[in-house]
């Protein structure tokens, strides 16, 4: 059952994906399409450029999967956690987006990698954790973690400055690949009743 996943530690330290996802997701949608696509382009543009994230999804989903297989999932998701680091350090650091004209659809497409990454390598490294009977449960802890940060961004939205909502970005970015590896280092040394799972590449000495 979905609750019974939350007692190992591993479930939240995968969870960085899923809470970056959700509140970028959140952000942009409010934020950055309100606050910065709008004013720029105007209000017609604001769906194309929604419009992106779903297609460079679509596009760098087949060649991140490929990518997974060579490099490995960890540096996939370091990936993914760097596009939407791009998105936040454009905004803290770059000025965004006064001025930018179509450059600001780079923010779509860091989003359309991140999105991408987060519904298939993100996935991926849950079931690897989890399997069998368990990974249903550790799917729905995705949805859960996504969906929840989804909605404080939208709350904090009301409360919190631009800057702060980009640093909070950042911050989840930062942190997928540092608790990715923590959490590989604590499956190869994991005792069997934790609840974690070796990867069948590991399980066989592949």
């Amino acid at each position: 059952p979905m609750l019974s996943l939350g007692r190992p530690p591993t479930v939240w330290l995968l969870s960085p994906t899923n809470l970056t996802f959700g509140f970028c997701a959140a952000f942009m949608n409010g934020y950055v399409n309100g606050e910065l696509a709008a004013p720029e382009l105007g209000a017609s543009h604001v769906a194309m450029l929604s419009a992106m994230t779903p297609v460079v999804a679509a596009i760098s989903s087949p060649v991140l999967g490929r990518a997974s297989d060579w490099l490995g999932k960890g540096m996939v998701l370091a990936a993914g956690a760097g596009a939407f680091l791009s998105i936040a350090l454009c905004i803290l650091t770059l000025g965004c987006c006064r001025g930018w004209r179509w450059w600001i659809a780079v923010l779509f497409a860091c989003h359309g990698v991140g999105r991408a990454v987060y519904e298939s390598t993100n996935r991926a490294a849950f079931a690897d954790n989890f399997r069998g009977e368990r990974t249903s449960g550790a799917f729905a802890n995705c949805a859960l973690q996504s969906n929840l940060a989804f909605a404080i961004s939208f709350l904090l939205q009301g409360h919190w400055p631009m800057q702060s909502m980009a640093r909070t970005v950042a911050g989840l970015a930062v942190a997928t690949p540092v608790l990715y590896m923590a959490t590989t280092a604590r499956r190869r040394s994991s005792a069997p009743e934790d609840g974690m799972q070796k990867p069948l590449s590991e399980a066989s000495g592949a």
